[in-house]
């Protein structure tokens, strides 16, 4: 009997800890409320509330409202939203906007916590908001991410949300943001109605160096079009090179489908002639769209410094 009762006592114990480590018994919920109150008050947020009933822990701010019949977001919408993030000591921050990018079905979002106030507290595309997410909807007791840059469990995180309502928008405002704090001068950009390269609207150009201006880059209806061997470095607007091609590659302007960056053929046309050297400031649809790897993030503008090396007609 007696080993009956230790049994049940283990088993009682353990099921207790499992609660506490899954964050989901009162002491974690008490845990995470007290810690952002006391957050808040230490950095004088006044702007931050927690709605009246609200059994979610988030505090949350919106600093701008997003308007528009189309603007509404629901769970199975594909949002794009740009964030930085920090625990609320500090010692753990990702605060570079031109990395931290997100995209993805609005339902499917993490963690948890950005889900919820994306969809019921932010709820328009266009919205701009702080929020801070109690641990056991941020990543629980398990924490995130391994080395130094580790998130530890049982950790609050303060938000600042921004759900892009018009990509191309965003990404100009971006551009012109990374240009005017380079002291960047000479580009141009493409327009809609450029008689010759609307398709690539939107894209920021400047030769830097002229091409022989005989040996043309050509691309033209019922005609075959060059084969143009170039070098180039890309890097992302934060100063990040992800690649470095110094060898030369082949581009056949035949066929366009092989760039994995569509804008690129753009910025060879645009290039003109062999030995032409040329910087292209890329907007995300131009780049590699939503697509995302350990590089780079979704909807993620790019600059490329370009040198034509061979034209082949």
């Amino acid at each position: 009997m007696k080993l009956t009762y230790c049994a049940l006592a283990l088993l009682s114990i353990t099921t207790l800890f499992s609660c506490r480590k899954d964050g989901e018994d009162i002491d974690i919920k008490t845990f995470d409320d007290n810690e952002i109150k006391t957050y808040i008050a230490a950095n004088n947020l006044t702007g931050l509330k927690r709605d009246a009933g609200d059994t979610t822990g988030i505090y949350y701010q919106i600093l701008a409202k997003g308007t528009g019949a189309n603007s509404t977001i629901k769970y199975e919408d594909n949002v794009s939203y740009v964030y930085s993030v920090r625990s609320l000591d500090g010692k753990f921050a990702q605060s570079d906007t031109i990395t931290n990018h997100g995209y993805g079905p609005a339902g499917l979002i993490t963690p948890p916590g950005v889900m919820l106030a994306i969809n019921n507290l932010m709820k328009n595309k266009g919205t701009r908001a702080r929020m801070v997410i109690p641990s056991r909807l941020a990543y629980g007791s398990a924490g995130n991410g391994t080395g130094a840059g580790r998130l530890p469990g049982n950790v609050s995180l303060d938000y600042y949300i921004n759900i892009i309502d018009n990509q191309a928008n965003y990404d100009d405002f971006v551009i012109q943001k990374y240009i005017t704090t380079n002291s960047l001068t000479g580009f141009t950009k493409i327009l809609p109605n450029d008689p010759v390269y609307k398709s690539y609207a939107g894209m920021y150009y400047k030769i830097t160096q002229a091409g022989d201006g005989t040996t043309l880059i050509k691309d033209v209806a019922g005609s075959p079009a060059s084969i143009v061997t170039e070098s180039h470095t890309l890097k992302l607007l934060n100063g990040t090179v992800i690649e470095e091609n110094t060898t030369g590659s082949a581009n056949d302007l035949n066929n366009p489908d092989v760039f994995a960056a569509s804008g690129f053929k753009g910025a060879l046309l645009l290039a003109g002639s062999l030995n032409a050297k040329i910087s292209v400031i890329m907007p995300s649809r131009l780049g590699y769209g939503t697509a995302s790897t350990s590089a780079f993030s979704p909807n993620t503008c790019l600059y490329f410094d370009i040198t034509v090396t061979g034209v082949t007609n």
